[in-house]
C-alpha cells in the first residue's frame, strides 16, 4: 500500500472505514489509500510525528511526536483531519523515572478512553578507581 522507506508503526493506523492507511516518511506523515493512488498528506502533522490510530469515527488520527534525544516523555497530538488542526491530548511520563529512560511501545484504546505504554530503562554504575600504576 505503500512505497519503501515509508513506517506504519505499530497501532491501529487503518482508517474505520479501511479505505486509509496513516504512515509517516521522511517526506511526513501521509494518508495512503488502501486502493492505490497518491498519498494524501496530513495538516496539522508535524516533522516526527508517529500515527497511533483514528478516533472511532475517523475524524481524528492521534500521534506520538518522538521527543528529542534524551526527552522522557511522549507528547501525543489529536489532529482534526478535516480542519488540519493539531491538539494537544496527553504527555506521558512514569512517576520516578530517571532521564535514561524512553517509552517505547503506546497504544490507546478505540475509544480513546485508556492507553497503555512500555518503557525501558538503563541503570549504570560508575566507579572511580585511584592509584593504579
Amino acid at each position: 500500500m505503500s512505497p519503501e522507506g515509508v513506517a506504519a508503526f505499530a497501532g491501529n493506523n487503518v482508517s474505520p472505514d479501511g479505505a486509509f492507511l496513516a504512515a509517516s516518511s521522511d517526506a511526513g506523515l501521509a494518508l495512503y489509500a488502501t486502493a492505490g493512488g497518491e498519498p494524501r498528506p496530513v495538516s496539522g502533522a508535524a516533522p516526527g510525528d508517529e500515527p497511533l490510530r483514528f478516533s472511532g469515527d475517523g475524524r481524528f488520527l492521534y500521534v506520538r511526536h518522538v521527543p528529542a534525544e534524551g526527552r522522557l516523555a511522549a507528547n501525543v497530538f489529536r489532529l482534526d483531519l478535516a480542519r488540519g488542526t493539531r491538539e494537544p491530548w496527553k504527555e506521558l511520563a512514569p512517576a520516578g523515572a530517571s532521564s535514561s529512560g524512553r517509552i517505547t511501545a503506546l497504544t490507546i484504546a478505540p475509544d480513546v478512553g485508556a492507553y497503555a505504554y512500555t518503557f525501558s530503562e538503563a541503570m549504570t554504575t560508575l566507579y572511580e578507581v585511584r592509584g593504579l600504576q
